[in-house]
């Protein structure tokens, strides 16, 4: 395997789901600074596995000579042992060799210092949503579209529907519900391999009046303004942004403890967290929410100033010029 970094530029790898754009990461830099970025998230949005050269005034996207596929590489599974051993290892010491390493949350931090790398090299840069105005995108009406009248409460969760999503915990968890709360909805926005399963899992439980299952919306968010809750019951996360989409709509939000997502919801006061593979643990935070309505609308405030403040693009791309001044300092005369 070829060194990472034998062009003598700097080397930055970025771990984790990211939604941290190319045009973002372009615009950070001059035409002075340069840099490498690998990326070995499965599911970066913007590139797979590879190295992009910076600051020449053009985008190029350069093979890292077969050095790992990017759809087997994460942090967990190096720490799982679910690569083989040769690849956890190739793994290992390309990050070793890495003068800077970013992952999109702090809860992460750890598990590279479990792979021996020191602290001096790593840096979080959190995901970032761009904030919205809040009114309903061309007056589409979320009741109109599904036909939903004189419902008391209005839940939604978005997500692939699988089993990391942990859609089968929140159809238990309104189960439960339903024994007190009969007059409520859930919208599920998504398709995936479990759909039929979660289907007939609704419709065991008596919930087929309850719970509607959308498919795939590229573009839901857009009735959060008119949600009562948004509830992301997921088993795995790194820095979930079906949960800053909310909170920048300033919807209510119940999630599980997972990943990154203490780093959004700190409990009480921006959202509720609930224990992760655990219905009534989540029906207990549904619970709590509808007997604490009269704060709720601090919460949400709360939620909404914590996005604005921590989350958003702009602050997302000033953490990016400063990483790569750090870099320029150290690198840019060699």
């Amino acid at each position: 395997m070829n060194k990472p970094n034998e062009t003598k530029l700097p080397l930055v790898v970025i771990c984790g789901r990211t939604n941290v754009g190319k045009s973002t990461l372009f615009n950070c830099l001059t035409e002075k600074r340069q840099a490498l970025i690998s990326s070995i998230s499965g599911t970066t949005r913007d590139s797979n596995l590879g190295v992009v050269e910076w600051g020449k005034g053009i985008f190029d996207l350069v093979d890292t000579a077969g050095l790992i596929d990017s759809r087997i590489l994460s942090t967990k599974k190096i720490l799982d042992n679910g690569i083989d051993s040769q690849t956890q290892q190739q793994a290992k010491d390309y990050l070793k060799k890495a003068d800077l390493i970013v992952t999109v949350a702090k809860s992460k931090e750890n598990n590279l210092i479990k792979l021996g790398i020191k602290s001096k090299q790593i840096r979080s840069i959190t995901n970032a949503v761009e904030l919205p105005g809040l009114s309903s995108l061309n007056g589409i009406s979320l009741k109109d579209e599904f036909n939903i009248h004189n419902n008391k409460l209005l839940i939604l969760a978005a997500g692939r529907l699988s089993p990391e999503k942990g859609h089968e915990q929140l159809i238990y968890a309104l189960h439960e519900l339903y024994s007190s709360e009969k007059s409520f909805k859930c919208i599920i926005f998504g398709d995936g391999p479990l759909k039929s399963e979660l289907i007939k899992l609704r419709d065991k439980l008596n919930l087929k009046d309850n719970i509607i299952f959308a498919g795939f919306y590229p573009d839901w968010k857009i009735y959060l303004n008119e949600a009562n809750l948004l509830i992301n019951p997921s088993l795995s996360e790194v820095m979930p942004n079906v949960v800053l989409e909310s909170l920048s709509h300033k919807c209510p939000v119940i999630a599980t403890d997972v990943g990154g997502v203490k780093e959004l919801i700190i409990d009480g006061k921006t959202g509720f967290l609930a224990e992760a593979n655990n219905p009534h643990s989540i029906y207990k935070c549904i619970i709590k929410y509808l007997a604490n309505r009269d704060k709720i609308s601090e919460i949400v405030e709360n939620g909404y100033k914590h996005v604005v403040n921590n989350f958003s693009f702009e602050k997302q791309a000033d953490k990016l010029h400063d990483l790569y001044n750090e870099l320029y300092q150290v690198h840019g005369n060699k």
